[in-house]
């Protein structure tokens, strides 16, 4: 592992997406960038703390993110981002002192407004999902971040009925059981 790369607190919305041509239609709308799509791997695992993602690109290396959340819907997250250089070991580690939620495969494409990333995620088995993650600015506090969070939820008309509370390593342990861990052997990485 080279050391900490990154720590952020966010408000993080995530919501099943019904249309991922009206949702980039949308995105587009509200004048967000698009940073273009990149696809990787999450190896997912819950601590007594949070949740912990080992995620695993083709082009650039792995990165362990550590995350503790709320139980709101749209709720305060805190996130630590670890540069890993090799992930076997790290995955081996984790395998002997937190639990195994799944592995799930990710194909994302990134907007951005106002410091707010939009990712539309395509994950395999369980489908195409709308992801708002908001940056909280310690000196203005959570009021400017909810009401930025709040703008791309109505521009993209995410539903109240479609917002997911649980992670996709979750939804995966919930859905798709079987599917817990494919092995020792490597599996592609998404392109």
């Amino acid at each position: 592992m080279s050391g900490f790369l990154e720590s952020h607190r966010l408000l993080t919305l995530r919501a099943g997406d019904p249309s991922r041509h009206d949702t980039v239609r949308r995105c587009e709308a509200l004048g967000a960038e698009d940073r273009g799509s990149n696809g990787f791997w999450d190896t997912c695992f819950r601590t007594a703390h949070g949740l912990v993602q080992l995620r695993e690109y083709s082009d650039v290396p792995a990165r362990l993110i550590y995350s503790t959340s709320s139980t709101e819907q749209a709720g305060e997250e805190v996130v630590h981002l670890v540069g890993v250089n090799q992930p076997e070991p790290v995955i081996d580690a984790l395998l002997g002192v937190a639990e195994l939620l799944g592995v799930v495969a990710v194909e994302r494409r990134l907007f951005v407004w106002e410091g707010v990333r939009v990712n539309l995620d395509s994950v395999g088995g369980l489908g195409e999902f709308v992801e708002a993650c908001a940056p909280i600015d310690s000196e203005a506090g959570l009021e400017p971040t909810r009401a930025r969070l709040t703008t791309v939820r109505e521009a993209l008309r995410v539903e109240e009925r479609a917002i997911v509370g649980e992670t996709y390593g979750e939804l995966a342990a919930q859905s798709m059981p079987s599917q817990a861990w494919p092995g020792s052997g490597r599996r592609p990485l998404p392109s």
